[in-house]
């Protein structure tokens, strides 16, 4: 959805849902059962995925503009019905129950991110343009069900200026 409220103020906003389940998902290939040779570890898969991206430019000035782009984005996965390949190039499974969790970590999994710009965007002599921009990508995959985006184990933010003339 794109809104254009004045002249000088342009945004938009999309997100994407997807709740899916795979019947056969691998999760990874491991020697489960003791005898030497790795099994392929396969499970059904319940997802859930949520991504909304918004974006928003605003003119200060004729030849000044302000971005911000904004994306958080969450997925998470719950694996049940946990097996292993029956013999290769096949699609069919033998189950082991719980004999491959009380050897293996949870396969499930909860990760959370944001992702951002914002650019300061000058256009100080027709063709030359002076920008600053700021970034930040964060991400948590610690917490379930808990995320704070400007964690301090994530990636550090960078800033960047740069100057084009013709």
């Amino acid at each position: 959805m794109t809104l254009q409220p004045s002249g000088r103020l342009q945004a938009s906003i999309s997100t994407n849902i997807t709740v899916a389940q795979d019947a056969a998902q691998w999760i990874k290939s491991a020697d489960v059962d003791g005898d030497g040779s790795d099994d392929y570890v396969y499970g059904t898969l319940d997802r859930h995925v949520v991504d909304v991206t918004f974006r928003t430019t605003y003119a200060l000035h004729r030849d000044l503009t302000l971005q911000v782009f904004l994306q958080p984005f969450v997925a998470v996965g719950d694996y049940s019905d946990i097996r292993r390949l029956a013999r290769p190039r096949s699609h069919e499974f033998e189950p082991f129950g719980t004999q491959y969790l009380a050897q293996h970590d949870n396969p499930d999994f909860n990760r959370k991110s944001l992702r951002g710009n914002i650019v300061l965007r000058w256009e100080y002599v027709r063709g030359s343009t002076l920008y600053v921009a700021w970034n930040m990508s964060t991400s948590d995959t610690t917490r379930p069900g808990v995320f704070t985006p400007c964690a301090t184990s994530a990636t550090p933010s960078a800033r960047r200026g740069r100057t084009r003339c013709w």
